[in-house]
């Protein structure tokens, strides 16, 4: 193909048609048609016109139909007479599969090649005498030389004197002759700048397809960040398993003044978090003042000594826990004195302590940085030239500060320290709260007991004037209801005596006395019947219809003189009951007279009894002048009547002989109209099987 140099084709062979072009003719078209179906060509021919000299190059060729050729273009400038080429004839020679395969080989090497030399870590290529043979841009960048400084040189230079005398290399040398190679052997380095580093050596030995040894390759990894990390990573676990451990120590008790002197403990001991003194300030709510509360920690190097020697050496951060927080007292009095008669009113915002607390940060206080009076003379009365300010926050809110400082020792406080010092200060100032929360729940509780045993006083009291009152109310009305018959009783019996002397005795007197006699025993009957304990000791399976038409009959001759008309509606079909016979029956007893009572000069009175999902109701509806509301919700209650005669005490026995049945009843009542009551017994087990079997 000839290519003119403004990139135009002039010809092409049938080759180049047949492979790369299905569009027609390519005469007068840009090279690009042809050129695009493969790579590195444009550039080879660009640099062919400026050359002016031959050009080659091997790369893969995508044909129209897809398939890929591995070809040798060759690019053979054109001179017509002038210096610089017109025209560029283009040969592309399709290569065989051994000739493709050596150019695949040959690409590989490039890319591996350049791997190797751009590889981060240090590639190194020693001979059979250990001497530097290749030197890549890792092994310059790590260790500061450049490769012509290195080339044909042991590797003794990159060696700390300790390694050269312990013959590191040698050693290395021999697990390699032995094992063929050593993998990931940590060691350390030094750069051309004297800069130790840590480092991962892996060799391999090298042999040719003889089996004969002919060098070593070395790749060097400069970990030394890593192992930063990981130190940093392991002292952070420790550190935070050290808070977790105090943590424990501080949530396992709910003794305040506990808590405070276990914060100053994990915050001081050698097992916790190292700081050679700290000082407790405690918010106030009621004078609004942040008060110094405890400090732990030395005022001198020799307080120091002191201290320490005489708690001894405890193995582990729990024994110091508990030795230490039973030795707060051998601290120095004197810092702790000073810390106690601290008390900074939170108003006082241009504090540095108030600051911490209002704001909810750390502060960092250094004297040489420090132009501020106040925070001077804090400096000052704690004899330090640095403190660090941690805000205790709670859930909601600060509840004080905790100031830390190495004046012992004068070692700077890292931010790494101060961030977990943060974090166990807001687990202590949960601890604090849930402390306050158990103590004011312990105050309220012991108030809530002396409260409860006034009530049960009060109450006592109160049942007691109750059953006098009820005494009184009972004796009252006993006192009542007897002195009318009595009255008449003794007039009578003075009228007949004197009759008795005449011998003119009239009889109608004596009847007066047998029937106001008789009104006294129904009046003890009725009280003997309310206080004394029911007993159902004769259940048995019976007709309830049966129970009511026998007490119809009983109480006929009553329905007769009051001109009351009955209308029943008993269904014949319910099942047999099991109850008292005897007890109900003076349930409906009750209940007719006191429907005889509602209607004394006549009325009707009806009866029903029916089913009702698992019950059988039994209703008692009479015409009478019926119960005002209000009196509704009382006419069961002992002593209760709407009547002028009688003890209240019917609707009462009714009430306790049903509960004893486990049954209900109700009372529908409406002024002038009339009253019902509803029974409902309960359908048992024997009434349903009974009534199954019938």
């Amino acid at each position: 193909m000839l290519i003119g140099i403004d990139r135009r084709i002039w010809w092409a062979n049938d080759y180049i048609l047949k492979r790369y072009e299905s569009e027609g003719d390519l005469i007068g078209k840009d090279c690009e048609v042809v050129l695009k179906n493969t790579e590195g060509c444009e550039r080879v021919l660009e640099s062919a016109f400026k050359s002016s000299e031959i050009e080659r190059i091997i790369t893969p060729w995508k044909t129209k139909d897809d398939r890929i050729e591995y070809c040798r273009s060759i690019f053979i400038p054109i001179r017509e007479g002038s210096e610089k080429p017109e025209h560029i004839l283009l040969l592309i020679i399709n290569l065989s599969k051994r000739e493709k395969l050596a150019y695949e080989i040959i690409e590989m090497n490039k890319f591996l090649s350049n791997v190797v030399h751009n590889s981060a870590d240090a590639i190194i290529s020693l001979d059979s005498s250990g001497r530097i043979k290749s030197w890549n841009k890792g092994a310059e960048t790590i260790f500061e030389y450049k490769s012509e400084e290195v080339l044909g040189k042991r590797l003794d230079f990159l060696l700390p004197k300790r390694l050269i005398e312990e013959r590191e290399l040698d050693w290395i040398e021999e697990v390699v002759l032995e094992n063929n190679a050593i993998v990931n052997h940590e060691t350390e380095r030094i750069t051309k700048s004297g800069k130790r580093i840590i480092a991962e050596v892996t060799r391999t030995l090298l042999r040719n397809k003889n089996n004969d040894i002919i060098g070593f390759s070395e790749i060097i990894k400069n970990i030394t960040d890593r192992k930063k990390i990981e130190e940093e990573l392991k002292n952070t676990i420790e550190e935070l398993s050290k808070l977790n451990e105090i943590a424990e120590f501080i949530h396992g008790t709910h003794d305040e003044n506990e808590i405070l002197n276990l914060m100053l403990t994990g915050a001081t001991a050698g097992e916790g978090f190292r700081f050679n003194r700290a000082f407790l300030f405690i918010y106030n709510e009621n004078e609004m003042l942040l008060e110094g509360k405890n400090a732990v920690g030395p005022s001198n190097p020799e307080e120091a000594v002191r201290i320490w020697s005489s708690l001894g050496r405890p193995r582990s951060l729990k024994d110091i826990l508990n030795l230490y927080k039973d030795n707060v007292d051998k601290t120095d009095v004197a810092i702790t004195n000073i810390v106690k008669n601290i008390k900074i009113p939170v108003s006082n915002k241009s504090n540095t302590l108030v600051k911490s607390f209002n704001t909810g940060q750390h502060i960092r206080v250094e004297k040489e940085k420090t132009s501020d009076p106040e925070t001077l003379n804090l400096l000052n009365e704690f004899n330090t030239d640095h403190f660090i300010v941690i805000p205790l926050i709670g859930r909601e809110r600060s509840i004080g500060v905790l100031v830390v400082d190495n004046a012992i020792s004068g070692k700077r406080i890292l931010e790494e320290e101060i961030g977990l010092l943060r974090l166990f200060a807001h687990q202590s100032s949960l601890a604090i709260e849930n402390a306050k929360l158990y103590t004011s729940l312990e105050e309220k509780l012991k108030l809530l007991g002396e409260t409860y045993n006034d009530l049960e006083k009060s109450q006592e009291k109160l049942m007691q004037a109750q059953r006098l009152a009820t005494v009184g109310e009972v004796t009252a009305r006993i006192a009542h209801e007897i002195r009318n018959p009595l009255v008449s009783i003794g007039g009578f019996a003075r009228l007949i005596k004197r009759e008795l002397e005449s011998g003119n005795i009239n009889l109608e007197r004596l009847n007066i006395i047998i029937q106001e006699v008789a009104r006294l025993e129904k009046i003890l009957a009725d009280i003997v019947g309310f206080t004394k304990p029911i007993y159902v000791s004769d259940k048995k399976l019976k007709n309830i219809n049966d129970t009511i038409e026998r007490v119809v009959k009983i109480m006929s001759e009553e329905f007769n003189s009051h001109k009351i008309i009955l209308e029943k509606s008993l269904d014949r079909n319910l099942p047999e009951l099991y109850y008292d016979d005897w007890e109900i029956s003076q349930v409906f007893l009750n209940l007719f007279r006191n429907a005889v009572q509602a209607m004394p000069s006549s009325g009707k009175l009806f009866l029903r009894s029916y089913l009702f999902d698992d019950q059988v109701r039994i209703e008692i509806e009479d015409t009478g002048s019926g119960v005002p509301e209000y009196m509704v919700r009382d006419i069961f209650n002992p002593f209760f009547t709407t009547k002028s005669a009688g003890m209240g005490l019917g609707l009462t026995i009714c009430k306790q002989i049903l509960s004893n049945h486990n049954c209900d009843i109700d009372i529908k009542s409406e002024l002038n109209k009339g009253t019902t009551f509803i029974v409902s017994f309960p359908i048992t087990k024997h009434s349903v099987n009974n009534y199954k079997m019938k």
